[in-house]
């Protein structure tokens, strides 16, 4: 997640040893994705706290619980339940991953007591008011998978720091899918394989449409895990944060546990 200025060319002969040894981006995202790829849990689960900020500064806090599993093969299902304030209690989303298409998702709304399927238009949706579209639930799960061909990559920067550690900055130009932005710039930690800050650009006039960062990274087991994730809306002055906690790895949730059934009854046992 790269590419050095041009000023390159006018610098002294004496730095060219240096610059040969600079790994291209495409190599450092792909030796992060191995990282993650031989570290990454057989299932997940979190209790998060979201807390909702409109552009007055006006809070709306609920509480959530979170479960995932990974099936290999850039394949994983995950469940959220809505477990507070009583206006949102209930409310359940089920989310399939795949290598080579769009996410299923479905959303269980508890008045309706129905499940209905996301797609088309309704996914570019906010998901329950907050500044995660299902388009975007569905892009940072692919991100990291991404190859050159999925999305162009360059390096932009290295060294900037960000939540305290040094970053290299790379920016990703989606090639082979639509999406509503044109471009991301990634904050990759490289001594962990994490990424730290992610900006995602508009696609209709260029300009910077939202920022995720993570921080407060622990280590669980051997996974480094963000205890606090933000989403800034830069245009509409609105914000997002997860409060993670009581995670627990490897646990053997069981595949019945990411369905329908289990959507609308609105629990994990």
């Amino acid at each position: 997640m790269m590419g050095t200025n041009c000023l390159v060319w006018m610098l002294c002969a004496a730095l060219a040893p240096a610059l040969a040894r600079a790994e291209p981006a495409r190599e450092m995202l792909d030796q992060a994705k191995a990282v993650n790829d031989a570290r990454e849990p057989k299932d997940t689960s979190q209790r998060t706290k979201m807390v909702l900020i409109d552009s007055r500064g006006g809070e709306r806090v609920r509480d959530l619980g979170v479960y995932g599993k990974n099936y290999g093969h850039r394949t994983r299902k995950g469940i959220t339940f809505f477990l507070s304030p009583p206006e949102v209690k209930g409310v359940g989303f089920l989310s399939w991953s795949y290598p080579d298409k769009d996410d299923d998702q479905w959303l269980y709304l508890p008045e309706l007591k129905r499940v209905r399927q996301i797609s088309g238009a309704t996914r570019k949706q906010s998901f329950q008011g907050s500044d995660f579209t299902y388009a975007d639930l569905d892009l940072f799960d692919d991100i990291r998978d991404w190859t050159e061909k999925d999305a162009a990559s360059k390096l932009i920067r290295e060294g900037e720091i960000v939540d305290g550690v040094p970053c290299a900055v790379i920016e990703l130009v989606p090639q082979e899918k639509e999406y509503e932005y044109a471009r991301f710039l990634l904050w990759l930690d490289r001594k962990d394989s994490t990424f730290r800050k992610i900006e995602l650009y508009d696609k209709k006039d260029g300009g910077l449409a939202k920022t995720l960062t993570l921080a407060g990274f622990e280590a669980i087991g051997n996974v480094p895990t963000p205890r606090r994730i933000e989403m800034t809306n830069a245009k509409k002055g609105t914000k997002t944060i997860l409060e993670v906690s009581d995670v627990r790895y490897d646990r053997g949730l069981g595949d019945d546990v990411f369905t329908e059934r289990t959507l609308e009854r609105g629990k994990v046992d």
